[in-house]
């Protein structure tokens, strides 16, 4: 069931023509040449505010702190992605991209946009590592300035995580420095709190949760699918106990999580914003009690979240014109601002099917809540689909299998609550409904069967048939609204307005939810009032007949007074009710100007509300132009400012543009009545408007041709008659609803007093003393200063403030400026209150001297390397000894305490059959050994088993070993001196890397090439074929050194290795 509530007063929808509810644009800027992605919100050290604009082709920064007239600092322009993000740290933004563009680092202090970096490669300063990527879905930076960098890819041949990168941000701003990753799944959105990470991972359709407290080992803590298995976008509650999902697709939900216990991880609610439309929610934000979401084609909605199991819908505003399944319309909105305000980002809604930012007023409070159970009267048991319904609202629920129900409605103060269900009596009960609040209202029915109606015979609506009183008696006069809509329901509203112009009754354009259907209301009205009957259309046509046969009807106590269907963008019906024909004058006998026919002496005009209209807030000085047809008061006026704290000065001028009278006030944010007493003489052209010295005065003003119909008289004491636009009919200025008074003149009256200017109650428009007079008494009259006088009236500026303190001057804390003690005295605590020593005294107040450095060492006395002088564990310490010189024969890896037993290398033959064996020698000299190859030695020349190309050539012909050494022979060898060795390159020049050598028992060869192995003696005796391994097993050769040879592509590449 979609929770949405609509107010039963009006809220104005001015300047736009979508559909919405409780929320008011306050201004935009368009992108005509782009579409927009996402967005995020900046605040600088004066407390202005930012938008910040990731678009299809750049990134734009616009200044919203003046929400009607935004304006666009700088733009950067970036490679092309219909995917960014941004995040801010500090003065800096943090835009990532798809595009291949790397991250993009904006420093915000310098508004010309000329201060960028991009950057692709992080490296962590500790360990070296490093990480690499060009492109990525989105980002995140959390409360300590780390950014998590979700979806992330590269062009450059890297693979980095798509899941989290982590980077601190915080340490170096502009060379962010890698600490780590996850990458479980891919990461589409996330977001962190504190050390837990919350992962939307769409793929998988799940929600995560990962502990990052240890940046280089993150631990996942549990996870829960998502309803729709599309896990967009999450987001954490201010208390960390639930979170909040979007699943990316059509007809997709808002979901709420219990996540008190990451091992049982609940869902407790899901909501859709407009159900069966197919609209895809994109981004949500937890805002305190809020959940404030983009929406794609529903615009940017808000949803009450004070009870996470009962999510409400209190506001929305719908920036695109088109409705269902599509990625179109808002796509990112941030909430965040300390003005209150809400900007948005949308893809296409702007010209040309640009990009446009949107910059909001909220006008939504916490939702009214209440539950029970409904219980049989007779059996005690529950009931199930029993029917609960505020009483003249639109408001219900029913009771589930065990009887319980929860209802909420944005309506508060005393309600009538009907409990009924099928063979039961209907009950009403009366419950006071408070804002953000929760009321338990239990009922018990009875079975029997029941008419719900009024029951008192004496009201006008008096239901005979009825038995069961539901509280609608109406002691005064009934007004029945009867509206069938057309295709278009939303751009439907109405008012009702009596003759002192207050809105006793109204709907919204986007309450009427259902096309071709009937609604109707009943309104209780005073029988001595009068009253006007406003129809809207925002479109502008009406709702009959040319999209569906739409129609509305009024009865009056059972009489049709008006009637219709065809119209603009408004139709009033007036005198409607017990009406009196107002005459307007001056109802004063003693003045000369009395008028004995008259029955008030004020009236209302002018349009009374600018909401049926299309118009925006301007800063300009125009105005309107009155004429007076007799002496008038222009008494007071609604305006709308959209700024929270604006002063403005409001003039009358006469024709040549003299100021007659003015008022300055300050304003407060949306509607408001000022007060201007405005005196206007007997004459034309006055100039009712604002003074030419304000600067930025963000009033509304109306801009509708078809909705501005001069002139507006007023009672007949002042018409206006147009305005000082150039196109004087389109434009209605500021004033609206103005209350006009008729003035009396001539008064001879009597006016008492007291007539004495040196009195303290001396009044000037007294012309009668009546000795109430009374004499001024100084002295300080601020009843919160500490030195209040309550005899005083003349306050004669010797207030003194109360200052709180320490008025003890033993205490640590004694404030000498303090007259008033607070009972906040602390006494002296010596110790060290040094941070960065280590006996530091937290408790501590006054350094006594006692510091003590901390001295790093290991304090472990059982350790090879013990320092008895080290206070503080460094994890130094060492508990295995050996030779940790790696130069010596005997090095240790694992010690790390050097024992002295270091043993050095000698080099040399250790064969103690060789011709030239070492007897000092520990390390086998490749080189060194000589032996006699048992072979005819040649003439003269002696020949070696250890001369590879002897080796070599006595294996390849058996001859040259058993007979004389011959020109064949001599020819091979020399061919092999002056080819073989020299011509093969080394296994280097393939980028082959061979490690470790010298090596114990396996040898690693990293490469992805396609190779043969081969490892020969140094007599060239093949010992080892093989190809395509990694890792080569040299366990049963004996120590000593060998060739490897790999071959590649029919080439052979070499490299000696030797095994001890």
């Amino acid at each position: 069931m979609k929770r949405i509530l609509f107010l039963l007063i009006l809220i104005s929808n001015i300047g736009f023509s979508q559909t919405s509810m409780n929320m008011n644009l306050l201004g935009t800027f368009n992108y005509p040449n782009t579409e927009g992605s996402d967005i995020w919100g900046w605040t600088d050290n004066s407390g202005n505010e930012y938008a910040l604009v990731t678009l299809q082709n750049g990134f734009s920064v616009v200044d919203v702190t003046n929400p009607s007239n935004p304006n666009e600092k700088f733009f950067i322009s970036d490679f092309s992605s219909t995917w960014k993000d941004v995040k801010t740290w500090g003065n800096y933004a943090y835009i990532t991209t798809e595009a291949n563009a790397g991250l993009l680092i904006v420093d915000l202090s310098d508004m010309t946009g000329n201060t960028y970096w991009r950057l692709t490669q992080f490296t962590n300063p500790i360990n070296g590592s490093s990480i690499t990527f060009t492109a990525a879905h989105n980002i995140f930076i959390d409360e300590n300035g780390i950014a998590y960098i979700f979806g992330a890819s590269s062009n450059l041949g890297t693979n980095p995580p798509n899941g989290a990168i982590f980077l601190d941000v915080n340490t170096n701003p502009i060379n962010p420095h890698y600490l780590g990753n996850w990458n479980e799944n891919y990461i589409h959105d996330g977001m962190v709190r504190g050390d837990t990470m919350w992962a939307g991972c769409i793929y998988a359709g799940e929600l995560f949760a990962v502990d990052v407290s240890n940046k280089s080992n993150p631990i996942t803590l549990g996870s829960h699918p998502t309803p729709s298995n599309f896990t967009h976008n999450i987001w954490v509650s201010d208390d960390g106990n639930f979170v909040f999902t979007t699943d990316e697709t059509s007809n997709a939900y808002l979901a709420a999580y219990d996540v008190s216990d990451l091992n049982n991880i609940q869902e407790v609610d899901r909501i859709q914003s407009n159900p069966g439309s197919a609209s895809i929610p994109h981004n949500t934000y937890v805002d305190g009690n809020f959940l404030i979401t983009s929406y794609y084609r529903d615009g940017t909605t808000v949803h009450d979240i004070t009870y996470p199991n009962n999510m409400v819908q209190v506001a929305y505003y719908d920036s695109y014109s088109g409705s269902g399944n599509g990625f179109d319309g808002c796509w990112g909105t941030y909430p965040f601002f300390a003005s209150g305000n809400i900007i948005s980002s949308d893809i296409n809604s702007g010209p040309n099917g640009g990009g446009r930012l949107l910059v909001y007023q909220r006008d939504f409070q916490q939702a009214s809540f209440i539950e029970g159970i409904v219980t049989d009267g007779s059996t005690g048991l529950s009931i199930s689909n029993a029917t609960i319904q505020i009483v003249n609202s639109s408001y219900s629920t029913s009771t589930n299998l065990f009887g319980n129900y929860d209802l909420a409605s944005l309506e508060d103060g005393n309600v009538q609550v009907q409990f009924s269900a099928p063979g039961y009596i209907p009950v009403i009960l009366n419950v006071n409904l408070i804002s953000g609040n929760i009321i338990t209202l239990n009922a018990v029915l009875y079975s029997g069967s029941g008419i719900l109606g009024c029951t008192d015979s004496l009201a006008n609506n008096y239901d005979p048939s009825a038995n069961v009183d539901d509280g609608s008696c109406c002691y005064g006069d009934v007004l029945t609204i009867d509206i069938t809509t057309d295709n278009y329901p939303s751009e439907t509203s109405w008012q009702l307005i009596n003759q002192s112009g207050v809105v006793v009754a109204s709907i919204s354009s986007g309450d009427l939810t259902q096309i071709n259907s009937s609604y109707t209301w009943s309104i209780c009205l005073s029988s001595a009032d009068c009253y006007d009957f406003i129809i809207y259309d925002t479109y502008g046509d009406g709702f009959c007949c040319s999209y569906g046969n739409g129609s509305y009807s009024v009865s009056y106590n059972g009489n049709v007074v008006a009637s219709g269907g065809s119209f603009g963008t408004s139709e009033t019906n007036s005198f409607i009710g017990s009406c009196i024909v107002p005459i307007v004058g001056c109802m004063n006998p003693d003045a000369t100007n009395y008028d004995s026919l008259a029955n008030t002496s004020t009236s209302f005009g002018g349009i009374f509300d600018p909401g049926g209209g299309s118009g925006a807030y301007f800063n300009g000085n125009q105005h309107l132009l009155v004429d007076a047809n007799v002496p008038a008061k222009i008494v007071s006026a609604d305006v709308y400012s959209s700024s929270s704290s604006n002063t403005v000065t409001f003039e009358l001028r006469d024709n040549t543009s003299s100021v007659i009278d003015d008022t300055t006030l300050t304003l407060v944010m949306g509607q408001q009545r000022i007060i201007l007493n405005f005196d206007v003489p007997v004459g034309n052209n006055y100039e009712l408007g604002i003074s030419s010295s304000n600067s930025s005065a963000d009033l509304y003003r109306t801009n509708d041709a078809s909705f501005v119909n001069y002139p507006y008289d007023i009672g007949g004491l002042i018409s206006i008659t147009e305005s000082s636009a150039s196109v004087a009919d389109q434009y209605y200025y500021y004033f609206y609803n103005i209350e006009v008074e008729a003035m009396c003149i001539g008064l001879t009256t009597p006016i008492l007093g007291c007539t004495d200017p040196a009195a303290f109650n001396y009044d000037p428009n007294a012309n009668t003393d009546d000795g109430s007079c009374i004499a001024v008494i100084n002295g300080c009259t601020d009843q919160t200063a500490f030195n209040y006088d309550p005899n005083a009236n003349t306050d004669d500026g010797s207030c003194i403030p109360f200052i709180y303190g320490c008025t003890d001057a033993s205490m640590f804390n004694f404030d000498p400026l303090a007259n008033t003690d607070n009972g906040s005295c602390i006494p002296f605590i010596y110790g060290c209150t040094d941070s960065t020593q280590y006996n530091y005294d937290p408790t501590a107040n006054t350094d006594n001297g006692s510091c003590i450095p901390y001295i790093y060492g290991c304090t472990d006395n059982t350790a090879l390397n013990f320092d008895p002088l080290a206070n503080t564990l460094d994890n130094s310490c060492c508990y295995i000894g050996g030779c940790t010189d790696p130069t010596a024969l005997n090095y240790n890896s694992d010690a790390c305490f050097d024992d002295g037993s270091c043993v050095t290398i000698v080099t040399g033959c250790t064969d103690v059959a060789a011709y030239n064996y070492n007897p000092l020698a520990n390390v086998l000299d490749s080189t060194a050994c000589l032996y006699d190859a048992g072979c005819y030695g040649g003439p003269g020349i002696p020949y070696w088993l250890n001369d590879g190309c002897y080796a070599w050539v006595i294996d390849v012909d058996d001859y040259c070993c058993t007979n004389d050494w011959d020109a064949t022979c001599q020819s091979m060898y020399d061919y092999c001196q002056l080819g073989w060795p020299t011509s093969i390159p080394d296994v280097s020049a393939l980028g082959i890397a061979v490690y470790p050598n010298p090596t114990k028992d396996v040898l690693t060869i990293e490469t992805r090439l396609d190779i043969q192995i081969e490892v020969h003696d140094l007599m060239g005796k093949l010992l080892i074929k093989t190809k395509n391994v990694n890792r080569l097993d040299l366990s049963d050769l004996s120590n000593g050194i060998y060739n490897l040879s790999i071959i590649h592509e029919e080439k052979r590449y070499n490299k000696q290795i030797i095994k001890q």
